[in-house]
């Protein structure tokens, strides 16, 4: 472990610990393919309690705003992760999907066809037209106001997953068009609506997937708190939430995204600031996109085996 520490150190030195998790992220998906056809992808928040003027993002478990840093995860099935960056300032999770594309591209292959699953923070009816197109299906709830459909409209699906249990779903499966850019173009896609018998409570699931199997979908959407259950496995054992450093970077807004700048914030000339996120003998390059905290086996501890659900699409449980 010694060895280990001091070796991770050498190449975060050298800014070369974004090649490292990278190896390890090819290492897993070549190793286990069946487990990169459905990706998990979410934002953590990592609160600061320092003295830094830094922005605030909303704190889920804790129900409050406060000082921190976003990191964008990308799990796989299992909800494991598979490839971590720290999110630019104030971006949101539908920006971040166009460099989760580009990275998984990059991971998976050109021929690969995964599915990434996310939840309404990514809604954009014009870049899920856009990923589809580039190879990806997509897979999240639908947001904003909703017919409820007739209870009659419901059928019971029951669903096996790999570990042999039987998960029984109400559900209505249809095709619907989402309107966007004002209702001048439109998103075709699948809804797959899910009825809670007790509550009469209906949870809306879209997705460009086609399996004959609706309750492959329902399952795949609702089994994406295993990402939670990843994130708070690492808090407790290997202290995902712990910072390094409180070390900042200054930002200019001059190189924020255009989304960021067309907030118009009241203060533009007040610079942002990044959580630094390494010791300072572990000191990154600036551009290092995946860098080595102190985690000695943190982002690859979890490997978790088994069948799993595999990019290509078929009626049958993955």
């Amino acid at each position: 472990m010694r060895r280990l520490r001091a070796r991770t150190a050498e190449l975060a030195f050298e800014g070369r610990s974004d090649e490292l998790l990278g190896a390890l992220a090819r290492r897993h998906a070549e190793t286990h393919p069946e487990a990169a056809g459905l990706l998990y992808v979410d934002g953590h928040v990592r609160a600061c309690h320092g003295k830094a003027d830094l922005q605030k993002a909303h704190l889920a478990r804790m129900r409050i705003a406060m000082p921190a840093e976003v990191d964008t995860w990308v799990s796989d099935r299992f909800g494991d992760g598979l490839l971590v960056w720290q999110a630019p300032p104030g971006q949101s999770l539908s920006s971040e999907l166009k460099e989760v594309v580009s990275r998984v591209r990059e991971l998976l292959g050109p021929d690969a066809r995964p599915t990434i699953c996310f939840d309404r923070g990514g809604w954009s009816p014009k870049l899920f037209r856009q990923l589809v197109e580039a190879g990806f299906d997509i897979l999240t709830y639908r947001k904003g106001p909703v017919a409820l459909l007739s209870p009659s409209a419901f059928k019971e699906h029951l669903f096996v997953d790999e570990a042999g249990r039987e998960h029984a779903y109400l559900l209505a499966d249809r095709h619907v068009r989402i309107a966007y850019d004002s209702g001048r173009r439109y998103f075709a896609c699948r809804q797959v609506t899910r009825l809670d018998a007790e509550s009469g409570h209906q949870t809306q699931v879209i997705t460009a997937r086609d399996d004959p199997d609706p309750g492959l979908v329902a399952h795949a959407m609702f089994s994406r708190w295993r990402q939670e259950n990843f994130f708070r496995y690492m808090r407790s054992r290997f202290g995902l939430d712990a910072l390094d450093s409180y070390e900042v970077t200054a930002v200019s807004m001059a190189k924020l995204t255009h989304s960021l700048v067309a907030k118009k914030s009241p203060r533009p000339s007040r610079p942002s600031l990044v959580l630094g996120w390494s010791l300072s003998a572990w000191r990154c390059r600036p551009d290092c996109s995946m860098i080595l905290a102190g985690w000695p086996a943190g982002i690859w501890s979890l490997l978790v085996r088994g069948p799993a659900f595999s990019g290509q699409r078929t009626d049958e449980p993955p």
